[in-house]
């Protein structure tokens, strides 16, 4: 029985294989949540609903990351062009 359903992570159980690295793969994520405070969490998980979490997180950041150097080359200081 799940007492907090919104809360959990969903991972698939451990296979006791070096190459099993699913609950290593979610630190970067684990981490940002924590770095930016985030007051409610629930929303963070929901919003990955449905995905893998350590990838949608990195295709996020990618994504987040592109189009910060693409407003910094707009604006005229950085980004944009290397």
């Amino acid at each position: 029985m799940i007492l907090h359903p919104l809360n959990p992570l969903q991972l698939e159980p451990w296979k006791l294989e070096a190459e099993d690295t699913k609950l290593l793969d979610m630190i970067p994520f684990l981490e940002a949540v924590v770095r930016t405070g985030v007051p409610d969490v629930r929303s963070v998980i929901k919003s990955y609903e449905g995905q893998d979490i350590p990838l949608a997180f990195r295709e996020r950041m990618s994504r987040l990351q592109s189009a910060s150097k693409t407003k910094k080359g707009f604006l005229g200081f950085g980004g944009g062009r290397s």
